[in-house]
């Protein structure tokens, strides 16, 4: 097959989603050609097809007679404010359902050969033209910080939800060979040696990993079970608090298992769980994206660094690229990692009297929780 030159323009066309048959016929055609994140692999999109329901729309995008790019949109009319404002709403490669969308894509955009920028603004400019789906506002969820600036370059105002968010990774390509417990500060090594030492009076720490879909999903309840323990204790509800989030992922599993893609890791100390790892293992990467861990009264257990370190010990004796830790700040997260992207949740919007309105009123609420209570950044309500 011929690949497309890169200087030639990049048209996108939106349509209404076609059956699941030709979507992921589509998909798996374009993906083995490109080198997208796992949160646009099939095995991601096409569990949320096959758990919430088709999307209403798929952004084709061809260059030179080729497809060279594919996104999708859910089309919802989202509430904002007040009952009686309503805006219909786009969102990327989501249903626009929060219940749904908790499962939380991230490294989101176009699914593209070359150039994500180029395939990223020929959308932009697809959907800003009269022939795209009427809508009002934009919401992308998990995207690079490129975004913004695309946005901005095809008229269009941005708003972010939340604070942009690290996403600390850890490229073993720029660690010394040896152990990865090398490369921490002396601090964080002495803490791990002593988390170590102090499991290792119940026996040998050992890292496991499930070998069927069976065992994968046995662990994946018992790493729940950890999960909600912990969030209960801080009078949250966890990940699982959602009962939709563990359907997508069991269904996840059944589905792509086989295909060596999500990786359960059990870390024991002789025959006692420390903790599972529920991770992804795609284009040489591992993505570590929930964990459930058996926590104790005593300053010297830290099962996430000893589960996380035996994980990272497996990986780099694999040859995989490195460890993605995914969005958020965490201390153990910045204690492995050798680099951060970058990750956005916002809004994007053309300008309007009814935004600029709503906007205003932010603003005054803001400064009236700042007067009140001394604090910044409160959500305003119907966010």
């Amino acid at each position: 097959m011929t690949i497309p030159d890169d200087q030639s323009p990049c048209v996108a066309s939106i349509v209404r989603c076609p059956p699941l048959s030709q979507l992921e016929s589509e998909w798996r055609e374009l993906e083995a050609r490109a080198d997208p994140p796992l949160f646009l692999s099939w095995a991601w999109i096409g569990t949320q097809a096959a758990e919430f329901g088709l999307p209403d729309y798929l952004a084709r995008l061809v260059r030179a007679g080729q497809v060279v790019g594919l996104a999708l949109f859910g089309y919802r009319r989202g509430r904002r404010v007040a009952d009686w404002l309503r805006r219909p709403s786009l969102y990327l490669n989501e249903t626009g359902d929060p219940r749904l969308d908790s499962v939380m894509t991230e490294y989101n955009g176009v699914m593209a050969l070359g150039d994500c920028g180029q395939a990223t603004s020929a959308l932009l400019k697809a959907l800003v033209s009269p022939e795209s789906p009427s809508w009002r506002e934009l919401h992308l969820s998990g995207v690079p910080d490129y975004w913004v600036d695309r946005c901005r370059e095809h008229g269009l105002e941005v708003r972010l939800l939340r604070s942009p968010q690290p996403a600390p990774f850890a490229d073993f390509g720029d660690w010394e060979p040896g152990d990865p417990l090398r490369m921490l500060s002396r601090n964080r090594r002495q803490q791990i040696r002593r988390s170590l030492r102090w499991f290792e009076r119940r026996g040998p720490v050992t890292l496991s990993r499930a070998t069927d879909t069976n065992e994968a999903i046995e662990w994946l309840e018992a790493l729940e079970a950890l999960h909600g323990t912990s969030w209960q204790a801080r009078n949250k509800p966890g990940a699982f608090g959602n009962s939709r989030f563990g359907c997508f992922h069991r269904t996840l599993i059944q589905r792509s298992f086989g295909d060596g893609i999500p990786d359960l890791l059990c870390a024991r100390a002789g025959s006692e769980v420390i903790g599972y790892l529920y991770n992804f293992l795609w284009r040489g990467w591992a993505y570590s994206y929930q964990s459930g861990l058996r926590f104790e009264d005593d300053a010297d257990c830290r099962p996430g660094l000893v589960a996380h370190l035996l994980a990272m010990r497996r990986y780099q004796d694999e040859g995989r690229k490195g460890y993605r830790f995914l969005a958020g700040e965490s201390r153990y997260k910045t204690s492995f990692a050798t680099g951060n992207d970058v990750l956005l949740w916002m809004v994007a919007h053309r300008s309007d009297m009814s935004h600029r309105l709503e906007g205003y009123a932010r603003e005054v609420y803001q400064v009236i929780c700042r007067t009140v209570t001394g604090m910044r950044a409160l959500p305003c309500p119907g966010r």
